[in-house]
């Protein structure tokens, strides 16, 4: 059973909020894990961050010289924004990412 808005993996348990109503959908279908390198690559890391700096929150990554993800951790920060060329650029990504995947979603949504 999960829970619509918000599932916690805790020591390999799940443990579902009770903010929302359960599906009677499987994990398997309803969840699927995805890299937070994809979560950049897409630009909705910086959309998401544009948000949180509103509370001085940011999504953190650090990134060795190879460009590998070594640590994904939130944040306090003191940011409020980014410029507006990163901005446009991760508009443009994630355009790019619902033009793809549109077909998925619009299926997801249908099926309930």
């Amino acid at each position: 059973m999960v829970y619509n808005i918000i599932k916690m993996r805790i020591k390999g348990k799940d443990k579902m909020s009770d903010l929302e109503n359960p599906t009677d959908q499987d994990d398997d279908d309803v969840i699927e894990e995805r890299s937070i390198e994809e979560f950049r690559e897409t630009g909705l890391l910086l959309l998401t961050n544009q948000f949180l700096h509103i509370f001085g929150w940011a999504l953190t990554v650090d990134i060795d010289e190879d460009g590998k993800v070594t640590k994904f951790y939130p944040a306090y920060c003191k940011f409020r924004g980014f410029d507006s060329d990163l901005t446009s650029k991760a508009y443009e990504k994630v355009t790019k990412h619902l033009e793809k995947r549109m077909p998925e979603l619009l299926r997801d949504v249908k099926e309930k």
